[in-house]
This record gives C-alpha cells, sequence and structure tokens, in this order.
C-alpha cells in the first residue's frame, strides 16, 4: 500500500499505515487561495496549520480543526 502524507496536522491518523508512506510536503505546501467573503481556503496537501494560521491571521480568521465525538 502507497499512502501520500502531507503535513501532518491531521487529527485522526491519516498516515498510520503498515504501508509505504511517502511525504510531499517538501513540494506542495503552497496557499492557493483564500476567500475571506465565503471563508474558505484552498490548499496543497502539505500546507501545516500554523502556516495556514499564520496567512488567515490577517484577516482576523484562523482554522481550528474540529474534534470528532461519537
Amino acid at each position: 500500500m502507497l499512502t501520500p502524507r502531507g503535513g501532518g496536522t491531521g487529527t485522526n491518523g491519516q498516515s498510520l499505515t503498515d504501508g509505504i508512506v511517502v511525504d510531499i510536503s517538501r513540494y506542495m505546501n503552497r496557499i492557493l487561495e483564500i476567500d475571506v467573503e465565503n471563508r474558505r481556503v484552498r490548499v496543497q496537501a502539505g500546507v501545516i496549520k500554523d502556516q495556514l494560521n499564520a496567512a488567515l491571521k490577517p484577516h482576523g480568521l484562523f482554522f481550528c480543526p474540529r474534534a470528532l465525538h461519537f
């Protein structure tokens, strides 16, 4: 099994596998679009949460992943 790994800021252990993990964060780490009006952002898989929040701060926004409760 081949599993891509992004920025490593996921909250659900997405990169945990018994196969081969490919780290793509070195080249896929750009913030592509910040849509302040709709409060949406498009990023590449390697963007880390602190990097995203630094870019959102001037707009008075931040990203906080929701914890899933069952």
